[in-house]
This record gives C-alpha cells, sequence and structure tokens, in this order.
C-alpha cells in the first residue's frame, strides 16, 4: 500500500510561475516534487497567484513546509520567497483543536525549520511553526 500525497498550498505566486517553475525550483532546493497544481481563472485563465503542491508524503510536505517557507525562491526575479502552508480540503480539519504560542527575543538565523525541530522533538502536536520574523509562533494539534 502506497503512502498518501502530502499537499501544501503555495500562494503570492507572479504569472509566469507555472507548474514548470515550481518544478524546477523545488529541485533546485533539493526537494522532490511531484506535482503542482496552479489555480487559474475559470473564465480568463489567468492564474490567480496560488496553488497546490504534492509531495510523496505528509512528512515530505512537512519538511519541505518547515525547510523551505520563507526562503528565497530560486530563480524568481525579481527575487520572492516562497509563501507556503498546509493544505486543507473540505471541512476534517474544523474537528482539530488548534493552539497558538508565540514566542518572543529569538534572533534572526531562527527559521521555520529550527522552531519547529526544537519544540516538535519535545512536544508531538506541534504542527507547524513559523520562525524568522516579528510573530514566531508555534501551531498545536489537539
Amino acid at each position: 500500500m502506497s503512502a498518501k500525497p502530502g499537499t501544501l498550498w503555495i500562494g503570492d505566486l507572479d504569472p509566469h510561475m507555472d507548474e514548470f517553475f515550481l518544478k524546477q525550483a523545488f529541485t533546485l532546493m533539493g526537494e522532490n516534487l511531484l506535482q503542482a497544481k496552479i489555480i487559474k481563472n475559470k473564465v480568463t485563465g489567468i492564474p490567480v497567484g496560488y496553488g497546490f503542491l504534492e509531495f510523496g508524503d505528509d512528512q515530505t510536505a512537512q519538511k519541505v513546509l518547515h525547510r523551505c517557507n520563507g526562503k528565497v525562491i530560486p530563480n524568481a526575479s525579481p527575487p520572492k520567497r516562497f509563501k507556503l502552508n498546509h493544505a486543507s480540503y473540505g471541512k476534517e480539519h474544523l474537528n482539530q483543536k488548534e493552539h497558538s504560542l508565540f514566542v518572543g527575543d529569538l534572533t534572526a538565523e531562527v527559521d521555520d525549520l529550527a522552531l519547529y525541530t526544537a519544540f516538535s522533538s519535545k512536544y508531538p502536536s506541534v504542527k507547524t511553526a513559523k520562525g524568522k520574523n516579528e510573530l514566531n509562533l508555534i501551531t498545536f494539534n489537539f
């Protein structure tokens, strides 16, 4: 039985950032993007600035989220940063209680991955971590 693919949401995309561009960008980041789907306006066919990324499994998607979110997208001109989040489908995510914790006074070197690693090693219920900005948040599921 194969693992369920892990899916991430990607936003703040420029019109030229198509599926091929994203596949190349993640390859340059050392990640294996299986598929990208850019959402387009149903009438005009013009990209609306977001899409979905499919990775081999949820664990890989989680790793990509924390490793790449906020980092500069390779070959983006003008330079732009990855804006990634968990993809949610339907209402199943509404049944999970979620709590956030603010963490202050972190150095600029603390990115999403470092913050996630520090907390998830002790608290397995950590879902996400957003570091390297003025709002360093840890999100827990219960």
